[in-house]
C-alpha cells in the first residue's frame, strides 16, 4: 500500500475510533459516572485533534529487507537458487566436494564448488544454531559466488 494511502487509512481508522468512543459514551450514559463519560469524550477529542494535526499521517518506517528475503525475492523464493541453473548442473551443496563434472572447464568447476561450499556453510550454521552474522556472511558469499558462476557460464 502506498504511504499516502496508508496514512489516509490510519487517520480514518482513528476517526472511526473516536466516533465509536462517543457512541459508547452515549449508549452508556445511564450506567457510567459523569467522570467516566467525560473521559470517553476527552479521548475522542484527543483523537480527532490528532487527526487534524496530522499525527496519523506519517507512515511507520518499513523494516529493511533481510539478506535471505532479498535473495529469495530475486530468485523465485529460493535461497539455493544456483541448484536450478545450467551453469552448475550436477552440483549441489550436498555433493560439491565429491562431484566430478564432465564439463572440461576447470574454472566453471571451481566457481560451482566454491559457491556451493558457501551455501553448505550457511546451511550448516543455520541448522546448527551457529552465529547468525557468520551464517549471513556465508549466504552473501554464496549469492555472489553463484552469480559469478552463472555469469561465467553465460559469457558475461
Amino acid at each position: 500500500m502506498p504511504a499516502a494511502a496508508w496514512a489516509q487509512d490510519t487517520a480514518q481508522q482513528m476517526l472511526n475510533l473516536a466516533r465509536q468512543l462517543r457512541s459508547q459514551a452515549e449508549q452508556m450514559k445511564d450506567s457510567l459516572s459523569a467522570e467516566d463519560l467525560a473521559e470517553l469524550n476527552r479521548q475522542a477529542d484527543e483523537i480527532e485533534e490528532g487527526v487534524r494535526d496530522g499525527a496519523y499521517s506519517t507512515p511507520v518506517a518499513q523494516q529493511p529487507v533481510s539478506l535471505p528475503e532479498r535473495i529469495a525475492a530475486a530468485h523465485e523464493g529460493r535461497l539455493d537458487w544456483l541448484d536450478g541453473k545450467a551453469a552448475c548442473v550436477g552440483y549441489g551443496w550436498e555433493n560439491h566436494r565429491t562431484f566430478v563434472s564432465n564439463y572440461g572447464d576447470a574454472k566453471r568447476d571451481t566457481l560451482c564448488r566454491t559457491a556451493f561450499g558457501h551455501y553448505e556453510r550457511y546451511f550448516l550454521l543455520t541448522r546448527g544454531g551457529g552465529d547468525r552474522a557468520e551464517a549471513l556472511a556465508a549466504l552473501e558469499a554464496y549469492d555472489r559466488g553463484a552469480q559469478a558462476a552463472v555469469d561465467y557460464y553465460e559469457g558475461r
